[in-house]
């Protein structure tokens, strides 16, 4: 995969994600399983997040990923929490 493909697969994914934080809102759930936005095409990693922290991390241009998802040359890892990671494109 190209540089701009995974970034492409990035903003897509974050859109999906979106998707699932707008159910999960109306559907009065406090947390949910949300899709990494790593980008690249083999990744299939769903983990757990609060809607308070994923919505956290929509104020900045950043992506959630599972840990260790980082993608060399195209990410760089911004913070590790607890069970993911913050990425912002490089």
């Amino acid at each position: 995969m190209s540089d701009a493909q995974i970034k492409h697969t990035q903003i897509v994914l974050r859109e999906v994600n979106e998707r699932i934080a707008e159910i999960t809102r109306r559907q009065e759930e406090s947390d949910s399983g949300f899709l990494c936005e790593c980008g690249r095409d083999d990744c299939l990693e769903i983990f757990a997040l609060s809607l308070v922290d994923y919505e956290a991390m929509r104020n900045g241009d950043f992506f959630i990923a599972a840990p260790g998802h980082c993608v060399e040359g195209v990410n760089r890892l911004v913070e590790s929490r607890d069970g993911f990671d913050v990425l912002a494109q490089a």
